[in-house]
Order: structure tokens, then sequence, then C-alpha cells
């Protein structure tokens, strides 16, 4: 897939992850994201998010697991939440 589709993707992956977030749709957003990091594996803020969404499902393995990449990958949020797990 050409560059230019591939970001493309996962633009429309981030806007309706973002809208789910929005509508309290968790579970959804976690689809979302985890397609869109598929076409953008190095994305701090994806892991950021999905992590987010994560917690509010009160999956907090996956929610730490998600934040350790974010920061990995110089998110300094993710930095910052690290230290309250």
């Amino acid at each position: 897939m050409p560059k230019s589709q591939t970001k493309d993707a996962a633009y429309r992956w981030k806007l309706g992850a973002v809208k789910a977030i929005q509508a309290g749709e968790y579970q959804k957003a976690i689809t979302a994201l985890s397609h869109a990091l598929k076409k953008e594996p190095d994305n701090d803020l994806l892991y950021f998010s999905r992590a987010i969404a994560f917690s509010k499902i009160k999956e907090f393995q996956k929610t730490k697991a998600d934040l350790k990449k974010a920061a990995s990958l110089g998110n300094e949020k993710a930095m910052k939440l690290l230290t309250k797990f």
C-alpha cells in the first residue's frame, strides 16, 4: 500500500477513535486505535490514547503495557502516568 494510502487509512481510524471516545464507546475506540497502530506502529500518541481507553474499561494490565510503549517512544504524559502504577 502506498505511503499516502497508509496515512489516510491511519487518519480515518484515528478519527473514528476520537469520535468513539467522545461518545464513551471505549471498546470501539480501542479497536480503531489498534487498527491505526497497524498503520503507524511508532505513534506514541496512539498508544497513549489506547491506554486511556483501556483504563476506562478497567483493563489495567493493557493500560500499563500501552503506557510503557508510549513512554518508550518518548511520550512524557505516559511517563508521568506510569509512576501511578
